[in-house]
């Protein structure tokens, strides 16, 4: 006896090939699948599969119980058998979909004093912020889309106003092999950051800050889709000493100098 699979439209169409079926044999896929048997001629079955979603990768034995002809039941020869079986491979959930991070965490690299601002780096984490396996999300791509802009150091009459960027505003990433990418940098262009400190040192404010949503997806692993998992707040904060440029939960803080 032999098995083929076709997944159709999200179902998983199997025929299986083999002799003495009859035209309504029971067909048993174990315990993580089931078969629903659609018409059988007495040498092929067409039917459809369901595979539990928490299936593991495995393998799975695929049993055919003839039951004869128009109901007649099903008389084997002598020393025969009316059973038939074959062994199918059963992809599932539990070890062979594709998987997707809960969250991620940022962590400090280096204060840029060319571009005025913090470099991150971030890390993947499964649910609970529990460190994923080596190589689990390695090789996908994440990327970032950016909203919710608040600018505390604008004032009429300002020279520089924070924006976003038009879309696409998206910047993408490779994950490596320990589940992390980067850098991220988290920071206002020198100009800017210059100006809005001696807004600062002049006493217009104690302190002004930029802040602005990233919202964190990575792709599929077929590539046809955008799966988002987590999201946090990016700001840079001026004042009289400097910058503080904070990417989720790290932060990083440095000079500000002119172009």
């Amino acid at each position: 006896m032999a098995c083929t699979a076709t997944e159709i439209g999200g179902h998983l169409l199997v025929t299986i090939y083999g002799s003495g079926f009859g035209d309504n044999p029971v067909v048993n896929a174990g315990s993580w699948a089931a078969v629903s048997v659609q018409w059988a001629n007495g040498v092929e079955i067409h039917g459809t599969v369901s595979v539990n979603p928490n299936a593991p990768d495995m393998m799975e034995t695929v049993t055919v119980t003839s039951r004869g002809w128009g109901g007649q039941g099903w008389m084997p020869a002598p020393g025969a058998s009316a059973t038939a079986n074959a062994t199918v491979q059963i992809r599932g959930a539990g070890a062979g979909a594709c998987p997707y991070p809960a969250s991620e965490v940022s962590e400090t690299g280096y204060w840029c004093s060319s571009c005025v601002g913090g470099v991150f780096t971030a890390k993947l984490k499964d649910a609970g912020g529990a460190t994923p396996p080596a190589g689990k999300y390695q090789g996908r791509t994440v990327r970032e889309r950016l909203s919710d802009l608040v600018d505390t150091c604008y004032f009429d009459g300002a020279a520089w106003r924070a924006v976003l960027p038009e879309e696409p505003d998206w910047s993408d990433w490779l994950v490596g092999s320990i589940n992390g990418y980067g850098s991220d940098l988290i920071g206002l262009r020198p100009i800017v950051a210059a100006y809005y400190q001696n807004e600062v040192r002049g006493g217009r404010y104690g302190s002004c800050y930029v802040s602005i949503r990233q919202t964190m997806q990575i792709r599929s692993c077929d590539g046809s889709s955008w799966v988002e998992y987590h999201s946090q707040d990016t700001r840079n904060t001026i004042t009289n000493d400097g910058m503080t440029a904070t990417r989720g939960n790290a932060s990083m803080s440095g000079p500000i100098g002119g172009e």
